[in-house]
């Protein structure tokens, strides 16, 4: 084969790693279509072991893809499972007992490397090389890279006068290699604010700066686990996911205000929904397994549908009463 006559990409992905992987055109474009997903403004996501994974709605890229002449959600979801087991993936399946089960995915940093844009980026030590020359070191930069759903998407931000939460911009003073050997309280502050700004950026905070970053620090008493929290708090109550609200947060301490609960006015899907975010799948596998011994059948995952319809039902009415007694606990 004449490398020089061949087409170096086909739908952004390079044809030579699609076929060291042994994939074909079809497996391009849907490639191509889940990593354009990491543009769109409105994307469901799901946080699962500390990695952000992204709902692939079926149906909906079927529809925007029907040259590939793929019509079953099966033939979709094959192929989604050998690029897991080629490692450009991982996959997580939520279950919902109301409404059934979604496909959720998590794209690997093998993944990014299917693309044209991988042989031209800069690397990390360019950039910082770059960096002194210009006198760029110590200053405020755009954020790195993004890691959401392990696909790497640069965020520019140019600064303004004022922070996202009013307060001016303040520049840290540029720091020698030697400032945080002689001074453990220094090196202590950089491994904070670096662990910060990880923990930030996988829960998709953006505009902050670094007076953002000390407030964070002052109000949280330099806890980790504090500002982890807060973050939980904002989801739950469907807080603006922003650097202000977090600091307004930590400041006035309204997560810990424990509200009273009038259980009975707790809707039934509200509290399955409630546990089913706090208990593992394996362990929501064995209540089914055994409920479903209970009820005098031999294998849970051979019921029939009305079958398991009696155990699911069965496992509401157990996660409802866990809910009740956590709550009674609190």
């Amino acid at each position: 084969m004449n490398k020089e006559t061949v087409k170096y990409t086909i739908a952004e992905v390079q044809q030579d790693k699609l076929i060291d992987l042994g994939l074909d055109i079809k497996d391009a474009f849907i490639i191509s279509y889940l990593k354009d997903m990491k543009t769109w403004k409105n994307l469901l996501e799901k946080t699962v072991n500390g990695d952000v994974y992204m709902w692939v709605d079926y149906s909906k890229l079927l529809s925007y893809l029907p040259a590939l002449k793929i019509t079953t959600n099966d033939v979709l979801s094959r192929r989604l499972k050998k690029y897991q087991n080629l490692g450009l993936i991982k996959r997580h399946l939520h279950k919902n007992l109301v409404y059934g089960s979604y496909n959720f995915i998590f794209l690997e940093e093998k993944f990014n490397t299917l693309f044209e844009f991988n042989k031209i980026e800069d690397t990390e030590d360019e950039i910082e090389e770059m960096k002194k020359k210009m006198g760029l070191l110590g200053q405020q930069t755009p954020h790195p890279s993004q890691k959401s759903c392990g696909f790497d998407s640069k965020v520019a931000s140019t600064p303004s006068q004022k922070s996202s939460d009013n307060t001016p911009i303040k520049i840290l003073p540029q720091k020698d290699s030697s400032s945080t050997e002689s001074n453990p309280a220094a090196a202590s502050d950089e491994t904070f604010f670096q662990n910060l700004k990880d923990l930030l950026i996988k829960n998709n905070f953006k505009n902050y700066n670094s007076q953002t970053l000390k407030n964070i620090k002052n109000y949280s008493k330099g806890s980790l686990e504090e500002v982890k929290k807060v973050i939980e708090f904002m989801k739950l109550k469907n807080k603006a996911i922003n650097s202000k609200t977090l600091v307004a947060i930590l400041k006035d301490g309204d997560h810990k205000i424990v509200e009273p609960i009038d259980l009975k006015k707790v809707p039934k899907a509200d509290k399955v929904a409630h546990m089913l975010k706090i208990t593992t799948q394996d362990e929501i596998d064995d209540l089914c397994k055994q409920i479903a011994k209970s009820f005098g059948y031999e294998e849970y995952n051979n019921l029939s549908k009305s079958d398991e319809n009696i155990v699911n039902t069965e496992l509401e009415n157990i996660f409802c009463r866990r809910y009740n007694k956590l709550q009674r606990g609190n």
